[in-house]
């Protein structure tokens, strides 16, 4: 049987051709929910499926099951959706899902949807497990989808969730790998386990005593910006989507919009140049993995089969390192539009902005508190570098500059934020567009010298009838100093003071 490479975002897949009237690609999305007290018995799955060639709209009958071969070759079913399966043979009953632009994704498992059943931990007892699914479009009548796609490791690891308590001994342990006190018994090890809280660093006294303490109290932290703090995950963040989850995220794409130009052409004079019209928001984009996750796949779902579907207000908190709230931003009217396959486990989950981002009152699909901080700017690194004079807008910092001649933009990026009114600028100027009016500034980029402790400049230029076109916070979400924003401004003529 001939194979064709099909790929997907993350991995190739090879899927044999059924019959002329159906190609079917499916990625196998296997990600443990959570792994904590209680596993739960739940395994994601998500698929396209084509019918002529063509990507399945509406709602398809599908069936699933768990199967391999016992000592002897024979096939066997370890699990089915309806528990009818025997022998790697078809179900006698489907699930109905829905499918829009070929694909659809469920939690194999889940018994909120009907004819499914548990899924069992013994399933995975088996060395090797295979998922095998049949499709019907509701016309053509049922057919296997070939190859089976292989369960990977991190399905096996529900099989923690049949660990009896005390099974673990110290023989599958490594040697000293666990003591009974640390530092001359001076603190055991049970004062730590669950000891630290939010906000709290794990330090030492004058004798080497290990203890935790809040950040506010560390004297070597006193006055000093948070980023002292180690941060292993930068982009982590605090989301909340009302009326879905609150939890811990990794922000992939932050929040951010563009202004979209039309060319002006005059038949006498030729092209005059771009001219903005109307903004439209960037997709917000974010991988997680844990409590909620089946909230977002319902999410999804219903956003697919549900054209009135409700839109929704995420919240992004920032927390310093004494894990309090700094910022905020929030997002109006965001939709969740795709799940795709994340980083190390993870699934990315990709919201959008499905109302107007710019509003003739200046009001965007987002806001952000404070707009303007902190009042610690960044110190410049080297001897030379970049300061900028924009008319009627203060801005902190020494950003770094990128200029594109060809495309006539300066690319600004700032660190902790400090863009200051360039934010108010962009609002401003999002909201002129959409009525049509162009707000100009003129803006110089000042290069300068440090002598001593002197600023001295030595080379300036300037840049005329400048307006921003996009502007997006592009990391540093896991503690407010380490912020960056991003903007792109259009200018129309350049010229050395």
């Amino acid at each position: 049987m001939k194979t064709h490479p099909q790929r997907s975002d993350s991995s190739v897949l090879h899927v044999a051709a059924l019959a002329a009237w159906l190609i079917c690609a499916a990625s196998l999305l296997l990600n443990a929910v959570e792994m904590r007290a209680q596993v739960p018995q739940l395994i994601h799955y998500q698929g396209r499926v084509a019918v002529n060639g063509v990507n399945f709209d509406g709602n398809g009958q599908f069936k699933f099951a768990l199967v391999g071969t016992n000592s002897s070759g024979a096939a066997v079913t370890y699990w089915s959706n309806n528990g009818s399966s025997a022998a790697g043979a078809e179900p006698s009953v489907a699930v109905v899902l829905p499918v829009s632009k070929g694909l659809y994704s469920l939690l194999l498992g889940d018994v909120s949807i009907p004819n499914m059943t548990p899924l069992p931990v013994t399933v995975f007892q088996a060395s090797t497990v295979w998922l095998r699914v049949w499709f019907n479009d509701g016309t053509r009548g049922s057919q296997r989808i070939t190859p089976d796609q292989r369960i990977a490791a991190v399905g096996y690891a529900m099989m923690a969730a049949a660990v009896p308590d005390g099974a673990i001994t110290s023989a599958k342990l490594a040697p000293d790998s666990v003591v009974d006190a640390i530092a001359d018994k001076s603190l055991p090890i049970g004062k730590l386990v669950g000891g630290s809280i939010g906000g709290q660093l794990l330090s030492t006294d004058a004798n080497g005593v290990l203890k935790w303490e809040s950040a506010s109290t560390i004297a070597a932290l006193q006055g000093q910006p948070s980023m002292l703090v180690p941060d292993p995950d930068n982009n982590s963040v605090d989301v909340e989507i009302l009326g879905v989850m609150t939890n811990r995220v990794i922000v992939v794409s932050g929040p951010g919009m563009e202004l979209e130009e039309i060319r002006l052409f005059d038949e006498t004079k030729g092209a005059l140049g771009l001219m903005p019209r109307t903004s439209s928001a960037m997709p917000f984009a974010f991988e997680f993995s844990g409590t909620g996750a089946d909230r977002l796949l319902a999410e999804l779902n219903n956003s697919r089969t549900n054209v009135s579907v409700m839109s929704r207000k995420i919240t992004l908190a920032i927390r310093d390192a004494a894990n309090i709230v700094r910022v905020r931003w929030t997002l109006s009217d965001m939709e969740l539009t795709r799940i795709d396959p994340g980083s190390e486990g993870r699934l990315r989950y990709t919201f959008e902005c499905t109302g107007a981002p710019g509003k003739a009152s200046g009001q965007t699909f987002y806001t952000r508190n404070p707009t303007n901080f902190p009042t610690q700017v960044s110190a410049p690194t080297g001897s030379q570098f970049y300061q900028l004079e924009i008319d009627g807008v203060n801005q902190g910092g020494y950003p770094e500059i990128q200029l594109d001649t060809r495309e006539q933009t300066l690319t600004l990026t700032f660190e902790y934020a400090e863009g200051g009114e360039i934010l108010a600028w962009w609002i401003q100027a999002n909201s002129d567009a959409s009525q049509g009016f162009v707000n100009n500034r003129n803006l110089s980029v000042i290069r300068q010298e440090l002598v001593g402790t002197q600023r001295t400049e030595i080379l300036r230029v300037n840049y005329y009838h400048v307006y921003p076109i996009r502007y997006q916070q592009i990391g540093g979400f896991g503690q407010r100093e380490k912020l960056k924003e991003r903007i792109v401004l259009r200018y129309r003529l350049r010229e050395k003071a």
